[in-house]
């Protein structure tokens, strides 16, 4: 039988606090706040099973940071190319800190269960916002292999922050430094190289399609 693990945020660890305790129910956790929504339940209805469960297979309750999160869905999409959800996220942490721990082992198998997906939590996500300046030539190549504009914004004004301002885009005629990367001037250069790109990548995804065979009249 596997070992069980539960895995909370801190924001929000009702069932972690009773594992901790020895207890078999969980109490009401109190101001309870995390981004991952579905973990995020103060006082869970089945919370003897829960704990029932991890004890019976040898298992654990653990809670990881709540600032992190983020940064585990980051890892993830970027080692797995999976666009985990916040939850799956957290698992994530905890699988990092048991691995630290010793208490799963390198050779050990671990299933970590993806409950959802990163586009549905659009408020936990941050980035940055890639830019094109126009005071320096562009760079038509990096825009067809659809790679990111340099400079890239730092957190403030023109990225995704904790902050209230909001990007204004602006045009390369009006004398500003940077400006909102949108649909790139025409050019021919510009044209081929961008449909070049799009060619290869069609090519790529899509397999080649037989004819049907025509059928005798």
């Amino acid at each position: 039988m596997p070992r069980m693990v539960a895995v909370q945020s801190t924001g929000c660890a009702p069932i972690v606090t009773a594992f901790d305790k020895g207890e078999r129910f969980a109490e009401l956790f109190p101001n309870a706040a995390t981004i991952a929504s579905g973990i995020r339940v103060p006082a869970a209805v089945g919370d003897f099973m829960i704990l029932d469960a991890v004890r019976a297979s040898g298992g654990l309750a653990i809670s990881v940071e709540e600032e992190r999160i983020r940064e585990w869905m980051e890892l993830a999409c970027r080692l797995e190319g999976i666009a985990v959800c916040p939850e799956a996220a957290a698992c994530v942490g905890a699988l990092e800190s048991l691995k630290a721990s010793r208490w799963i082992r390198p050779n050990d198998k671990v299933v970590i269960f993806n409950t959802g997906a990163a586009q549905k939590y659009v408020e936990a996500i941050r980035g940055e916002l890639p830019k094109l300046d126009v005071s320096e030539p562009i760079d038509w190549e990096r825009l067809a292999r659809g790679e990111a504009m340099i400079p890239r914004c730092s957190p403030g004004p023109c990225g995704l922050d904790d902050s209230t301002h909001e990007s204004q885009p602006t045009h390369a005629g009006s004398g500003d430094s940077e400006a909102s990367v949108g649909m790139p001037t025409e050019t021919p250069q510009a044209d081929e190289l961008i449909a070049k790109a799009s060619e290869e990548s069609l090519l790529i995804a899509s397999p080649p399609v037989e004819a049907p065979e025509s059928s005798p009249e």
